[in-house]
Parts: structure tokens; sequence; C-alpha cells
């Protein structure tokens, strides 16, 4: 299986055909996914506190503070829950389980693409506060095409999940390209994370190499969590 496979699943088209019901799973396998994805949740909760209490600002109507948080949630927690859910549609046992996983997979989908707009925006109007230039730096130009691709992703992922066309070519071309938009998802996000572990801010905050590796990995190390599962 691929992994842009993973990331095409939603409630009205994923591998798994209608009506037939998918191999359970082998008991060590069940343990073992279990065992990866609660620890993937663990360090994901974990590594977006320490953020919070690293990066919070005391002044709320600071509004930098919010592009790493929000960042973080969403390639930290939603990307990586959202192939693990995936993943789960196509083992689904019945049609009322992968309907189920479906509405999450779709939830998750949108609380990612919200999470990276309002973070784009926060540090948009940010550094419009201060006079500075847009999209100078690689991590700049990268996460905005980042946000436009999660964005592109989630609009088309909407329109098949609730059937907004009946158009069956149309689906079919939109099905591909929210598979492939969500692969670049990934790539550009991990690219994005760990080229903004270099700016001022983080090397100022994180003195330590390995906290700095942790954080500009971790979305990549997690959505591949969430694979190896397969």
């Amino acid at each position: 299986n691929s992994f842009c496979t993973l990331l095409m699943s939603d409630s009205s088209g994923t591998s798994v055909d209608v009506g037939k019901v998918a191999t359970p799973p082998a008991e060590s396998d069940n343990a073992r996914m279990a065992t990866v994805t609660l620890l993937r949740r663990m360090a994901s909760v974990g590594l977006s506190c320490y953020m919070l209490a690293l990066w919070r600002s005391p002044e709320p109507t600071a509004l930098f503070q919010y592009h790493p948080l929000t960042m973080t949630a969403a390639f930290v927690g939603a990307l990586p829950e959202g192939v693990h859910t995936a993943l789960m549609m196509k083992r689904a046992r019945s049609m009322t389980q992968r309907q189920t996983l479906g509405r999450r997979h779709m939830a998750l989908s949108l609380a990612m693409g919200i999470l990276t707009l309002c973070g784009y925006v926060a540090i948009y109007v940010n550094k419009n506060q201060r006079h500075k230039s847009h999209l100078a730096t690689w991590h700049g130009l990268i996460g905005a095409v980042c946000v436009l691709a999660t964005l592109a992703q989630t609009f088309c992922g909407m329109i098949v999940y609730f059937r907004i066309s009946t158009n069956g070519v149309l689906i079919s071309r939109l099905r591909n390209a929210h598979k492939y938009l969500g692969l670049a998802v990934v790539a550009l996000g991990c690219a994005s994370m760990g080229l903004g572990m270099q700016s001022n801010f983080a090397t100022g905050l994180l003195t330590s190499a390995s906290m700095k590796t942790a954080f500009a990995v971790a979305s990549f190390v997690f959505c591949a969590s969430a694979y190896v599962a397969e």
C-alpha cells in the first residue's frame, strides 16, 4: 500500500470496496498498532504542551505566539492523526465503522485547514505590525505553499465527502488531487518546520540542539509512525 493512498481516504471513496469486509488483522498486529498509536499520541501531547509552556507570551495580544502554537497543533497533532484515521478506514470491518472513521477523518482535515490558516494569518498580521517583509525566507516561502496545499486538499476532500458534485469524472479527479496534495502537505510541512527551527526566534529559545531536532522532525516521525502501523 502506498502512502498516497492513505491520505486520499474519505467516507465516500476509500481503498476498501463498498460491501466488502476488510480482512481482520492478527492479534499481534492489533497490539502493535495500539502501542504505536498510544506512544505517538503521548509524544504529540507532550511536545505540544512543552511548546505551549516555552513559547507562550505573557501578553495574550502578542500575535506571533499563535503562529508556532497553531502550526504545531496542525502538523504534530491533526496531520498524523488524520493519517492514522485513514489507515483505520482501510481496515474497517463494516460500512458503519468506515463511515464513522470517515467523519473523524473529515473533522481532522477541517481542523488542520483552520489551524494552518490561523497560523498564517497570525504571522502575516504580526509582520505587518512590525513592518517586516513577507516571504523573505525559505521557511516563509515553503510554509506559504504548504498552507495553500493544505487548504486545497481540505477543499477537495470536502467536495467529495459532502458529495457536492455528482460528476463521477470530477469526483475521481478530486480524489486524486486530495491524495497527491496530502503527500505534498506532509513533505512541505516537515520541511517548513525544520527550517523554522533555524529562525532567530527558535534559536534563541531552543538552545539545545536535540530539542531543535525533535521539533524539526516531529511531524515526519509522527506521520511515519502512523504509517508503520499498516
